[in-house]
């Protein structure tokens, strides 16, 4: 007698991510200058703090996939500087931008900034900062949806510059 047995250990569906809330949308030039990035910051249901890119105003391939500050903060940890390369494991089967993207991304919250000895070499930052911004977000119930706009992205009112001369004295 043989009996039909399902195997259950390896389901047919994939294993859904865990659900992300969108804390920020922002914005940052890339690397080369030549193209826009938005990016979105977000936390899972644990706190954890996570990044994704999602658009490019340039051709440049990339994955809107999230990665976390965990798996990002070892690679940081070189003392004579950093290059994308540090990157290249996040993404080992995908776009080769993704690397300099992050860079981009990590420079446009100010966790690196470019070192001042070596050239196409950036520096980890003190992330106190970003910590601080980013756990008010998540203290905050903050929920953001794709779409939303970016938040660097709204319009501040500039004082008008002149055309020549001095500033005109404004009115109160």
């Amino acid at each position: 007698m043989t009996t039909d047995t399902i195997d259950t250990t390896t389901p047919d569906t994939p294993v859904e991510p865990d659900p992300m809330r969108i804390l920020r949308i922002s914005t940052t030039q890339s690397l080369s200058c030549r193209s826009q990035l938005t990016y979105h910051v977000g936390c899972n249901e644990s706190g954890a703090i996570h990044f994704r890119l999602w658009a490019n105003t340039a051709a440049g391939m990339f994955s809107n996939s999230w990665f976390s500050m965990a798996d990002v903060s070892p690679l940081l940890s070189a003392t004579d500087g950093i290059t994308s390369t540090a990157l290249q494991p996040l993404w080992q089967f995908s776009s080769r931008n993704n690397p300099g993207f992050a860079m981009a991304l990590l420079q446009g919250e100010g966790l690196i900034e470019k070192s001042v000895l070596t050239p196409r070499t950036y520096r980890t930052v003190d992330p106190a900062p970003f910590l601080k911004s980013i756990n008010a977000l998540v203290a905050s119930g903050v929920d953001l949806s794709e779409d939303d706009e970016p938040s660097d992205a709204l319009p501040i009112a500039a004082p008008e510059a002149p055309k020549r001369g001095r500033l005109k004295k404004q009115s109160a």
